[in-house]
Order: C-alpha cells, then structure tokens, then sequence
C-alpha cells in the first residue's frame, strides 16, 4: 500500500471546509453544529474511519514510516486548515 493521498485529501478539504463554514456561520448568528457536526455536512463527507482503517493496514503491513507520516501529516494539516481557512475569512 502507498500513501493514502485519496483519503488525506478528503480529510484535508473537509478541514478547509468546517473551518470556512464555522467563521461564516458565526458571522451570521447561525450555531456552527447544526452544519458541521458528526451528522452534518462535513461529517458525512470526511473519513476518519478510513483513515483509521488505512492507518491500521499500514502499521500492519510493515509499512511504519509511511503510517507515521500519514498520521502526523493528516493531524498537523488538517488543523492547520482548519485554522488558517478560518482566519482568512475573519
């Protein structure tokens, strides 16, 4: 297996995404929970258990370092969208 760049940019997109939609949602007195929650938009359209799945396959597989990168670089880019899409629209 190689990196899983299909489900990382899924995950980064809906990072993005939440963080655009919870600035806009504030700005217009809308509560951010009703789009974005496990249930709403975003939830629906990001994939954690996929990428707990493939993260599982790789540590399983053999492959730790590319499992460790995923992992790092899912987390440090996610919320590193997530905060600097949110900032671009305050």
């Amino acid at each position: 297996m190689i990196f899983p760049a299909k489900t990382f940019c899924i995950n980064i997109i809906g990072c993005i995404v939440i963080g655009a939609i919870t600035v806009l949602a504030a700005k217009l007195s809308v509560p951010p929970r009703l789009i974005c929650s496990e249930g709403g938009v975003c939830g629906g359209f990001t994939t954690f258990s996929t990428f707990a799945l493939e993260s599982s396959d790789l540590i399983r597989d053999g492959h730790m370092g590319i499992a460790l990168c995923y992992v790092l670089l899912s987390v440090l880019v996610g919320v590193l969208a997530n905060f600097c899409s949110g900032i671009y629209l305050l």
